[in-house]
C-alpha cells in the first residue's frame, strides 16, 4: 500500500536536498558569504519567514496525509523526522542567536564540501524512504 502524497514529497525532497548538496560543493568557495548573509545578521532576510511558513504548511500537509491515508513505515519515519526535527531546528537555530551565530561562523571550502556530501547522502536516504512509502 502506498501513500502517494508522502512518496511524492519524499521524492521532491530527495532531489532538492541532493541537488543543493551538489550546488554547495560547486560553490564551496563562496558559501562563507551566503551563510553569513542568511544567518549572520541581526535578523533573517525578508524572504526567510514567508518561505519558512510555506515549508511548515507543506510539512503539516504531509504529516496529515500520512495519518489520513495508508500508513507505511516510511511514512512513520517521515512524520517522526518532521515532528522531531522541526522543533529541534526551532530551538537550536531559528529562535536562538547562538545557534545562528554558530552557522554564520562556518568557514572554508572543506567545511562546505562536507556539508554538501552530507546533504547528498541524506538525499539518497530520502529517496530510499520514498521508494518504500
Amino acid at each position: 500500500m502506498e501513500n502517494t502524497v508522502v512518496a511524492t514529497f519524499l521524492y521532491i525532497a530527495a532531489v532538492t536536498v541532493a541537488a543543493s548538496g551538489v550546488i554547495i560543493i560547486a560553490l564551496r568557495n563562496y558559501m562563507d558569504r551566503v551563510v553569513e548573509h542568511v544567518y549572520g545578521g541581526e535578523r533573517f532576510p525578508f524572504w526567510f519567514w514567508p518561505a519558512y511558513l510555506g515549508l511548515i504548511v507543506i510539512f503539516a500537509y504531509v504529516v496529515y496525509a500520512h495519518f489520513a491515508g495508508p500508513q507505511t513505515w516510511a511514512g512513520w519515519a517521515t512524520a517522526a523526522m518532521i515532528g522531531i526535527g522541526m522543533p529541534i531546528q526551532w530551538v537550536a537555530v531559528i529562535f536562538r542567536r547562538e545557534g545562528r551565530q554558530f552557522l554564520a561562523n562556518l568557514r572554508g571550502p572543506w567545511t562546505f564540501t562536507w556539508v554538501g556530501l552530507v546533504r547528498i547522502f541524506f538525499g539518497g536516504f530520502l529517496w530510499w524512504l520514498a521508494v518504500n512509502a
